[in-house]
């Protein structure tokens, strides 16, 4: 699987011309109540351009990268998507005007454990409309969770490896959470070699909670989700023992153990990156941001530490950036130790999708007293 960026925006292709721009706020609604209780619920829809508005509610999935997925309804009465009664599911807003959104959530004696469906805003067209448009649907998200008799907290793991990605190694496996309610998840895992010397440690977590910053990752009722991080220590081809920790709900969860085995082409690639790298902390390779429409842009920045001291590698914050309206490096500060690689997420937009050109940054590198400049040049 490839680790890449999801937009919680759904856009869809119609052929239609022309579209109005909604904004729509909270785009996410928590909700704790009981059976037999009916529960009220706003929002606020905001008419960047005058046009007329249809809400509809969908079916969620969550993703294997803990994205959540959007699926029409089917009238299955489990789902939260049809306790939902909307009270104006059509109307019109005017341009700098806003519109709440009402509805109830009437919770079936039976229901026990969380629940999320989502609200979808978009505009109302007649079926005849002509010409070409991106039409776009915003999702309000809305989870609740029922009180009743508490089940055990249940999860199973499995499929745990070792993935080259373009010459970047990591370790992923899947979660599953078997219990009916959502929690987070923190997950760790252990590297040992035959004689149990340990080798270093991993933290894996969801796509979706990497790419958010997120510390721990969310996972839904019944949900299979790929958990995953990056090895930052070169191994020697052999055979490995794997011990993967998992805390689920603020309860351990029984450990996994699985053997690994690095092959003589992976010890390869893990050494080849930083023959030729220069002293000091570097890039192992220029950053390529995966564009995508409305101006959002990500990559993935790989550093490594030549040095033998410990540095801190401090990113920018402040969106100076003639090109850009915003941007976030996740983790902010990057911890290496000496040899060691490290990842940082880097989430940007552009103020103008059609203006969309490479972006330099710099960043500090500290190491007790020292402080130096690295540039970080983006590629397209």
């Amino acid at each position: 699987m490839k680790y890449s960026r999801v937009l919680l925006i759904v856009w869809l292709f119609t052929a239609r011309s022309f579209a109005a721009e909604f904004a729509v706020s909270p785009m996410m609604i928590e909700l704790e109540s009981s059976p037999r209780v009916s529960e009220n619920f706003s929002f606020q829809v905001f008419g960047k351009t005058a046009g007329q508005v249809k809400i509809t509610t969908w079916d969620m999935e969550q993703q294997l990268t803990g994205h959540m997925g959007f699926v029409e309804v089917n009238g299955d009465k489990e789902k939260l998507s049809s306790w939902v009664l909307l009270d104006n599911p059509t109307f019109s807003v005017k341009k700098d005007e806003s519109v709440e959104v009402t509805g109830k959530v009437t919770i079936p004696p039976w229901a026990n454990g969380s629940y999320h469906t989502a609200v979808m805003v978009e505009e109302a067209r007649a079926p005849d409309a002509q010409g070409v448009v991106v039409n776009v649907r915003y999702a309000v998200i809305l989870n609740i969770r029922v009180e009743g008799k508490k089940s055990r907290i249940s999860s199973s793991f499995t499929d745990l490896r070792l993935i080259d990605q373009d010459g970047e190694f990591y370790i992923a496996g899947r979660f599953i959470n078997n219990s009916n309610r959502d929690y987070r998840l923190s997950s760790k895992v252990q590297l040992r070699s035959d004689d149990n010397k340990l080798l270093g440690r991993v933290l894996l977590k969801t796509q979706s909670a990497w790419q958010r910053g997120d510390e721990a990752s969310r996972v839904f009722p019944g949900a299979e989700v790929e958990v995953f991080g990056l090895l930052t220590k070169s191994l020697p081809a052999g055979n490995y023992q794997a011990m993967v920790r998992n805390r689920f709900g603020g309860r351990h969860q029984p450990t996994w153990r699985s053997p690994l085995s690095v092959t003589t082409e992976m010890a390869k690639g893990m050494q080849g990156d930083t023959k030729a790298l220069p002293e000091g902390v570097a890039l192992v390779r220029d950053p390529v941001l995966k564009v995508r429409r409305g101006g959002y842009a990500t990559t993935s920045v790989m550093l490594v530490n030549n040095q033998d001291k410990a540095v801190e590698v401090r990113f920018p914050t402040t969106a100076d950036q003639g090109l850009l309206s915003e941007y976030r490096f996740t983790p902010e500060v990057l911890k290496l130790e000496p040899s060691q690689r490290g990842m940082a997420i880097l989430n940007q937009k552009y103020k103008d999708e059609r203006d969309v050109q490479p972006v330099k940054y710099l960043a500090q590198v500290v190491g007790g007293e020292q402080v130096e400049w690295l540039e970080i040049p983006t590629q397209l």
